[in-house]
């Protein structure tokens, strides 16, 4: 897997490349496609602070993906072309990633990514899943 390393102002990001929800939630195991940003069809990456950084516009995001992302997955049928990528909503019954996936997934790119990038990326996840549960109470 040719996984894509970009640094900025001292963020190192990973190309965030996961299963297909739509497909996983009926069943269905697909392998790991690449997700792009839905305004603009940029590469969505995995950060070490534990957001999704888009390549093209360059809008960050903080996990989980819902509403701002297509993805690509020739398992699907799209409801758009975009150039030669196939681009399919997430749909409302879809199977969306959990903090333990998106923690897994960080263990996935630690090959690519190293150790140092691994462990901030996974504190950073449960410090925001942390974050968040105090915000919602």
């Amino acid at each position: 897997m040719d996984i894509q390393r970009l640094e900025k102002e001292g963020i190192v990001y990973y190309d965030l490349r996961i299963q297909c929800p739509n497909c996983r939630s009926k069943g269905v195991t697909t392998p790991n496609y690449s997700f792009k940003h839905y305004d603009c069809g940029g590469q969505l990456m995995l950060g070490d602070n534990a957001l999704v950084y888009c390549s093209e516009c360059e809008e960050t995001v903080p996990l989980p993906l819902v509403d701002s992302m297509l993805f690509s997955c020739p398992a699907c049928k799209g409801e758009e072309m975009e150039g030669e990528d196939l681009y399919v909503h997430l749909l409302p019954s879809s199977h969306i990633p959990t903090e333990a996936e998106y923690l897994a997934l960080a263990g996935m790119l630690a090959q690519s990514a190293g150790k140092e990038w691994l462990i901030r990326c996974i504190q950073n996840i449960i410090d925001n899943t942390a974050t968040d549960e105090t915000t919602e109470g």
